[in-house]
């Protein structure tokens, strides 16, 4: 009986916790309101409050149900029933795919297909946001090898290491470094030293196109059709397109350094723009990247994050632009930025509930605010009136059309998968040969691969699929990657 009187309070405790949590970020609000005697504006009526939850959480307005079944509710309740839904997986895919810079075509003509499935898969399941940029900052291997989704972050800047640790900054610590890349950084404290040893965990890390096994492809397609060599070169892509761990945690110093206490072609080693230090490990440098990156003893990782949901839910950042926030990382934050920092760690990364807790603030459900707002982020009195974004309102748009407007689709790429592996080991035979099917598909699409299953590409990784519904459906996802790989 007191076993289940523990679990019962346990239960309770944990019910409870994010709208304790929220109060605690609503008395730091208040007091910034009163200390610079700002007067915040009454609470929103509950249709408005209905309507901001799927705006915010859903991305667009609730259906007729769905309003009338959120009249209903207690705040909580309607807040977790949006966090539920389809449209919630939807618009959050969305914002963190512009966060993220997905693409369905990356750098060099590689398709961007398994990277959406990863982070629609991850959104799915509620991967905590940690474990996330910890896969992309140091995925490797083949982009579409089952485990490869994640490799797309690097891919999306391939060929360009020093952008790319630039926008690995700019995207998980809020922190642009861009312009330390040639000179210190005429705004804020970085210095070029500083960007060519952060850049040095991850600059060796190479990005290919060139696939395994493949000498002779080129005299093969001397006397080919151009068609054929079209769909030779996107194969090719497609099975090729990888990341190579980087071996060397150091970076020569450029031709055109001027600065003092180096000269071009030293070798400067690996170190993290502030601290805590980054673990010491053996293997690829970026694996010790990610690890301090993403650690919860770096306050500007879990700040960076809480700063883009807060202003995904209260219309405008905390910090303004969200990818700007400057300043010396050893200094101590204001209270608010320092409450939200510990808010994102202390729910372990989960997007689901850190946006839960946002939202059950008193802040959170104050009228519209039509009024100036702070310089650079800050508290208004009320939430900040903005427009729907196009997305939105076409959404919105589709919710007053039909009953069930969100799609939410679970792509399989096994197949496809499966076939890369096949041709990467087949060798340039294989990939002409996935040439040549890809080819007719191109030509007759659909209808191909219900006519001879043999000609779906897709599906020659199993030979044959149990029904011609799922070999156009294969063929398609195929067209699809090699149309992104073509040139």
């Amino acid at each position: 009986m007191r076993a289940v009187l523990v679990l019962i309070l346990a239960a309770a405790v944990t019910a409870a916790e994010p709208a304790a949590l929220a109060a605690e970020l609503d008395a730091l609000i208040d007091a910034d309101l009163a200390a610079r005697k700002v007067q915040p504006l009454p609470q929103a009526d509950a249709a408005t409050l209905v309507r901001r939850a799927w705006i915010d959480l859903g991305g667009r307005i609730p259906t007729a149900d769905e309003a009338v079944r959120g009249a209903g509710q207690d705040r909580q309740a309607l807040l977790a029933s949006v966090i539920a839904s389809p449209a919630w997986r939807q618009a959050t895919f969305s914002w963190l795919a512009d966060v993220l810079r997905v693409q369905s075509r990356l750098q060099d003509r590689t398709p961007g297909i398994a990277w959406i499935v990863w982070l629609r898969t991850g959104i799915r399941e509620n991967m905590a946001w940690d474990a996330m940029a910890r896969a992309m900052l140091a995925s490797s291997g083949p982009a579409l090898a089952p485990d490869g989704g994640p490799a797309g972050f690097t891919l999306r800047d391939a060929g360009m290491p020093l952008d790319h640790a630039a926008i690995a900054a700019q995207t998980f610590l809020g922190t642009r470094i861009g312009c330390a890349q040639c000179h210190d950084h005429p705004f804020d404290r970085w210095t070029r030293m500083e960007f060519l040893r952060y850049a040095a965990f991850s600059a060796d890390a190479r990005t290919q196109l060139a696939p395994p096994k493949a000498a002779g492809l080129r005299g093969m397609l001397a006397d080919a059709a151009p068609e054929l060599r079209q769909s030779a070169r996107a194969v090719a892509n497609i099975v090729g397109a990888r990341v190579e761990p980087a071996r060397k945690d150091w970076i020569e110093i450029p031709k055109d350094w001027e600065g003092p206490g180096a000269k071009p072609g030293d070798h400067v080693s690996a170190q993290v723009l502030f601290g805590p230090a980054a673990p010491a490990a053996a293997g690829d440098p970026r694996q010790r990247l990610a690890a301090w990156m993403a650690s919860a003893d770096n306050p500007r990782f879990a700040l960076a994050i809480g700063n883009r949901i807060w202003r995904r839910v209260f219309g405008y950042g905390l910090i303004e632009p969200v990818d700007d926030i400057r300043g010396d990382p050893a200094e101590a934050l204001p209270p608010l930025q320092a409450r939200l920092a510990r808010l994102v760690v202390e729910c372990g990364y989960d997007l689901q509930r850190i946006h839960l807790v946002l939202c059950l603030t008193r802040h959170w459900g104050r009228a519209a605010w039509i009024g100036e707002l702070p310089e650079r982020g800050g508290i208004a009195p009320g939430r900040p009136a903005s427009r729907l974004s196009a997305t939105a309102w076409w959404d919105s748009l589709v919710a007053l059309a039909i009953d069930e407007p969100d799609l939410d689709p679970v792509e399989d790429l096994g197949p496809l998968h499966q076939l890369r592996q096949r041709v990467a080991d087949g060798g340039a035979d294989a990939i002409l040969e996935a040439a040549r099917r890809l080819s007719a598909l191109r030509k007759g699409g659909a209808k191909a691969a219900a006519a001879d299953d043999q000609q779906a590409v897709a599906a020659a990784a199993d030979q044959l699929l149990a029904s011609v519904p799922a070999a156009e459906h294969q063929a398609r996802i195929w067209l699809d990657a090699a149309r992104y790989a073509d040139t």
